[in-house]
């Protein structure tokens, strides 16, 4: 239907997508299995977002929480620094849903900027992690910062994803401090903003090393105990 791209294909596509079950059950049936549930994209909502793309479909903002759903998260992908495939046709849905700013103040609100705005629809949106039983579902804040990463453009807001990072950095140790650092970096060297140099630079000067909470001993499949991912690594990344 994409490939055809008359009105008439387009009309059926946008009526077809609110029927699409959640992705991790397409994700499943395609090959994954419960443990990793989530991790991968669903093939058929690929497809249908590379339709929407081509035929440059613009009636798309009531589909952009279903759309921010059917991310996956990231853990058994490698934690790509880069913006993959799937991530780099949500943003452009999301874009021409005309709710870039909308999500991207979501989950700044979400990550405690008193200053942002959101809805319930979006902030649930944002939060809720596919269902991966081994790599476990995303923390609220670890999802929303990673749907910012994905969804981002342009510096507009850096200042805001500055203040988060800083706050989030000095916290103690978990789980959702690593991935909200790691995806705030991934998402200030996207949009190249050059006012988080010093920031950027700081983090890799001053935050404790990975080796620095220690090593387990061999043989173990994780050499650090450091929580992670690293966002020190995303920080270099980013000045590059």
């Amino acid at each position: 239907l994409g490939w055809i791209a008359t009105p008439a294909a387009e009309e059926a596509l946008v009526a077809l997508w609110p029927r699409l079950q959640d992705f991790s059950i397409y994700t499943f049936q395609a090959g994954d299995h419960d443990w990793l549930r989530g991790c991968h994209a669903s093939p058929i909502h690929f497809r249908f977002l590379e339709a929407f793309d081509a035929l440059g479909t613009r009636d798309l903002a009531g589909f952009v929480p279903d759309v921010l759903r059917s991310t996956p998260i990231d853990p058994d992908r490698g934690l790509l620094l880069e913006n993959d495939s799937y991530e780099t046709l949500v943003a452009r849905v999301v874009h021409r849903g005309g709710l870039t700013s909308e999500v991207v103040e979501a989950a700044l609100a979400q990550l405690g900027d008193p200053h942002a705005g959101t809805t319930e629809d979006l902030r649930a949106a944002l939060t809720t992690s596919p269902p991966a039983l081994e790599v476990k579902p995303a923390s609220p804040e670890g999802r929303a910062a990673q749907l910012l990463s994905v969804v981002i453009l342009d510096a507009e807001h850096a200042p805001a994803i500055r203040a988060a990072l800083e706050r989030y950095r000095h916290q103690p140790p978990s789980r959702a401090r690593s991935y909200v650092c790691f995806y705030l970096c991934r998402a200030l060297g996207k949009v190249r903003d050059d006012g988080s140099v010093d920031l950027l630079t700081s983090i890799l000067r001053d935050d404790p090393t990975e080796a620095s909470y220690g090593l387990h001993t061999p043989p173990n499949a994780f050499v650090y105990r450091a929580t992670p991912p690293f966002h020190r690594a995303t920080a270099a990344v980013a000045l590059g």
